[in-house]
């Protein structure tokens, strides 16, 4: 028994509902996650992102995926409208300055914010050019279970065959490739949900593209 003056404790109560989530956040920080018990319909049903060093493949599977119904998103897309309105070059070379200065500047959150907008309401979205770790956690935290990721890996001289046939190629691909922009890329193999050997014809790659939708949808 509590001694003189002591306030009298009231017993703990038990929650008789599930606590829901959801996430709330400033500008300067990322979103946070507070109780609440109103439930709501997940935003997505699947999102896929697309991983891997340049010239694996990666946009190539996000197409394919597109072709089987999905919305088709990039962060180039909202990298080259940035560099638009600078009235730049819109080429790797700004691409890569530019996707650096934001990541740089603790910048990336914001950026695949504004990368969700381009969604429009869809809700099986493939997402292609992950390259940070803070991009698989933006999604898996909106998403959880309903994120899956996908590395794209290519032996290097095929990727660089591969790189020098495009019409881009004013930076050498040994450059393109130690751009500071590229060097987290692979710290996704070990977040990733399926990795992809793209060593072989076309066919061989969109077999196992075939499997792994066959095992999420």
């Amino acid at each position: 028994l509590p001694g003189p003056g002591c306030p009298r404790r009231r017993p703990a109560r038990r929650c008789k509902r599930p606590v829901r989530h959801r996430p709330r956040g400033i500008p300067e920080e990322n979103d946070m996650i507070i109780p609440q018990k109103t439930y709501r319909e997940p935003s997505y049903d699947v999102v896929i992102g697309i991983c891997g060093p340049i010239s694996t493949g990666k946009t190539e599977v996000a197409e394919y995926i597109r072709q089987r119904g999905f919305n088709y998103i990039r962060y180039s897309q909202v990298l080259a409208l940035d560099i638009a309105r600078k009235s730049t070059t819109i080429d790797r070379a700004t691409l890569q300055q530019e996707g650096w200065g934001i990541y740089d500047g603790a910048k990336q959150y914001e950026l695949n914010k504004r990368l969700e907008e381009h969604i429009c309401g869809s809700r099986y979205v493939v997402v292609d050019g992950m390259r940070h770790c803070e991009d698989f956690t933006y999604w898996k935290e909106r998403c959880f279970s309903r994120f899956h990721m996908i590395y794209i890996e290519t032996d290097f001289y095929i990727r660089e065959s591969r790189y020098v046939n495009k019409k881009d190629t004013s930076v050498e691909y040994s450059d393109a490739l130690a751009h500071p922009v590229e060097s987290h890329v692979l710290s996704l193999y070990d977040k990733a949900d399926f990795i992809v050997d793209n060593n072989g014809s076309k066919e061989d790659l969109y077999r196992e593209i075939d499997k792994i939708l066959d095992k999420i949808l």
